[in-house]
């Protein structure tokens, strides 16, 4: 499935027209439907909670069109708004990727976190090149992949010491 779509921004809530597609259970967004760069964006469906039509409570004050989504991602803690032309299209976007959502759902704690893991392990837009031997069965490794994920956001990209460094020339 593919198609352009309005999305809400994150952090600028202005809607933007994207080029959508859903394959292999991961949503990717470009700028424009010549995809002649890598998306913008790479989201991993198994790590996703919810897609559902937006209601009267759960619309954003101000969409482009009254035919509204939202798709509720874990790994961002992040909600993403789509808009469609149409109602037909925007019932047939919300059931393809609850389809997706109800057969590939986790069964278990360990199956959410290795899907979890698999959406929060690689670069926004690098989720096509997943290999599905990186993940041993054991425990051990997955609480390592959320360890390493936790430490590697807290992390800032300079030391503290620079940011308190001055130096003193008279």
């Amino acid at each position: 499935l593919e198609g352009f779509l309005f999305k809400r921004g994150g952090f600028v809530k202005n809607w933007k027209t994207r080029w959508f597609e859903v394959k292999d259970g991961i949503i990717k967004y470009y700028y424009d439907h010549e995809k002649k760069s890598k998306p913008i964006k790479s989201l991993y469906l198994g790590a996703a909670s919810a897609c559902e039509v937006c209601s009267e409570t759960t619309k954003p004050s101000y969409t482009p069109t009254p035919y509204c989504f939202y798709v509720k991602y874990g790994p961002h803690k992040r909600t993403y708004y789509c808009c469609a032309s149409t109602k037909e299209e925007m019932h047939i976007w919300v059931a393809k990727i609850q389809q997706f959502l109800q057969t590939n759902s986790p069964k278990s704690n360990r199956d959410w976190a290795k899907n979890f893991a698999k959406a929060i392990d690689h670069p926004q837009s690098s989720l096509g090149n997943q290999s599905s031997d990186r993940f041993d069965d054991s425990e051990e490794d997955v609480e390592d992949v959320f360890e390493t994920h936790k430490m590697r956001l807290s992390m800032a990209p300079w030391k503290a010491s620079d940011v308190n460094s001055t130096t003193d020339s008279d």
